[in-house]
This record gives structure tokens, sequence and C-alpha cells, in this order.
């Protein structure tokens, strides 16, 4: 990560808390449990973006936001608990392409937005037992209402079966709506789906439309798999210049397998000229972030001196790194 790009995110981070501060449960409770999500979210990047003392620091602040956070959600289901809403049907084809006409309770009526915060404490497990089915129902609540992160959940509860039984078809529904809505998540999502033809017919071409209209809406992952679609000719024709294009623009966001795969094309000449050491420094960073290619790439490139000077003993070590992550 460059200087720029650091210390745009250091910003973020202090906006984040001062705004937080400025806010007081009786004041404006939600959009104080928001910025301090919103900073713990900015620290978990800078985390994986520094090392040594300063990712400490860091891990640190991230672990003072969480725990903020945590209580406030803590205290936000527990107010709107009080309201007792009803309990929503676990089947969502009530719902449909078309949505009936929403059944809105004291707490609906009240505030969409503590229905989905709600909702995230039973998902994350926070004050409360961890409950996907509960989540589910206050997601859906708020989702009725046109709650847009709570369409979002619900999308990914479907995809992932959490509460209810795992339903590509109703992921992709609520990923639509989320589109709708403008959320790129939505539209990264519904790219994705379309990808791996899940809860719809495979489609690359339609992946790559939803995946460019979530970059123009600053989804910094969905760079990487629309260099992938170039990379592989899916969906377009096969096109390593584009592909190094769209894993560079991704890799200068920090995303771990765009840096993985633009070292890729580097290693081995594609859409670029072959740089062994441009691939190295690449796979380095991904690999430092955790990227289990990236990991073994760099160990193949300290076994062989190729990009960097030949040391068996550090290829030994991120092929150790590598191996830890299958257990």
């Amino acid at each position: 990560m460059n200087t720029q790009d650091m210390d745009r995110l250091v910003s973020e981070y202090h906006a984040y808390i001062q705004n937080a501060e400025r806010y007081g449960a009786d004041q404006a409770f939600k959009a104080e449990a928001l910025n301090y999500q919103w900073a713990a979210e900015i620290c978990s990047r800078l985390v994986e973006r520094t090392t040594g003392a300063e990712a400490q620091e860091w891990l640190k602040k991230l672990a003072a936001c969480e725990k903020k956070t945590r209580k406030l959600w803590t205290e936000l289901y527990t107010r709107v608990r009080k309201s007792e809403p009803e309990t929503g049907s676990a089947d969502d084809s009530a719902y449909g392409t078309q949505a009936e006409e929403p059944d809105k309770t004291a707490a609906e009526q009240k505030d969409a937005d503590a229905c989905y915060w709600s909702g995230l404490c039973c998902y994350h497990g926070y004050g409360m037992e961890q409950d996907y089915t509960q989540a589910v129902e206050w997601f859906r609540k708020a989702a009725q209402q046109g709650h847009v992160w709570a369409c979002f959940q619900l999308g990914i509860c479907y995809y992932r079966g959490q509460g209810p039984d795992q339903d590509y078809t109703q992921a992709v529904h609520w990923f639509r709506k989320t589109a709708e809505l403008g959320d790129y998540n939505g539209h990264y999502w519904l790219g994705y789906c379309y990808y791996f033809g899940r809860g719809v017919e495979q489609d690359y071409t339609q992946a790559m439309e939803w995946f460019r209209k979530a970059i123009e809406l600053g989804h910094e992952y969905a760079y990487y798999w629309l260099g992938i679609c170039y990379y592989h000719g899916q969906g377009v024709e096969q096109d390593y210049t584009q592909a190094v294009q769209w894993f560079r623009k991704g890799a200068e966001l920090g995303d771990e397998e765009a840096r993985y795969w633009l070292g890729v094309c580097y290693y081995h000449g594609q859409g670029v000229e072959q740089d062994y050491a441009q691939a190295a420094q690449l796979y380095q960073k991904a690999a430092e972030q955790g990227h289990k290619d990236a990991q073994l790439a760099l160990a193949d490139c300290y076994e062989q001196g190729l990009g960097v000077p030949r040391d068996p003993s550090l290829a030994k070590e991120w092929r150790a790194k590598a191996k830890a992550k299958n257990f």
C-alpha cells in the first residue's frame, strides 16, 4: 500500500472515531454504533496492511472499536427487544419478486434500522447466544421496509444457509433487491452468482456486467473478478493486457487476490514483460495478507532464486505458513 492510501485510511479512521464521540446513546444511538463499526472495519484493513509494532497498535485499536461496537449493539438489541415484534415467517416465498405490503409491527414503524442492527446482534452473537434464525426474522422485518443492508444480509443468510436452508435462488432475489437499492454489495454478489451459476444460469457476460457496476460504485474486490474474466476469456475474448489492467487496479486497493494474480502475470509474462522481481514483490504482499497460493509461489521464488536471492530457509518458512492454512 502506498503512503497516500495509508494516509487516507488513517484519516477515515480518525473521522469515524470523532463522529462516534460526538454522539451519545440518548442523542443518536445508531450513529454512534455505526461510526464505531466503520472505524473497526478501517482498523481491520490497517492491521492487514501494516507490520510489526504498527500492526500491533492498529490491532489494539481494532479490539477497542469492536468492544465498543459490541456494547452498543447489545444495548440496541435490548431496547428493540422490549417492543416484542411478531415472529416473521421462515418462508420468503411470500415476498417473491413482488413484495407484499409490509406488515409493520410497532418496532418496524419506530425504526427499521433498529430491526437491522438487532438482526446483526443475533447474527454475530453480541449480547446473546448466536441465533441465525432470529437474525433472519429481524433482517426480514427491516428488508420489508426497503432497508438496503437488511436485504443484503438476507441474501448472505440464504447463500450460506444460515438460519434458513441454503437457497441460492432466494439469495439472488435479495442480492438483486440490494442492487436495485443502489448498494454495491448487491452488484458484486450478483456478479459472483452469475459467474458460478448459483441461483441463476451461469452467464459470464452477465457476471462481468455486474462486476463493472460494482466497480463503478467503488467495490474494491470486483476488480479482481473482472480481471479473472479477461484472464480466462470468460464472457469476453481472452486478453491478458486487460486482465493486468484490472488486477493492477485491485492490487493498488490492497486486494490480496488481485496482487497474487498480477504477480502471476509478471511471473509468466502474460500481458506484461516477464519480471520475476515484480512477481516476487507482489507475491510477498499477498503472502503477508495470508494468501495461501501467494505463500507457495513466494516459496518457489526463494527456492529457485527467481526475483529474490535464493534462500531455502525462507522457502521452507513460507511453505509451512501455507500448510498451516489447511488446519
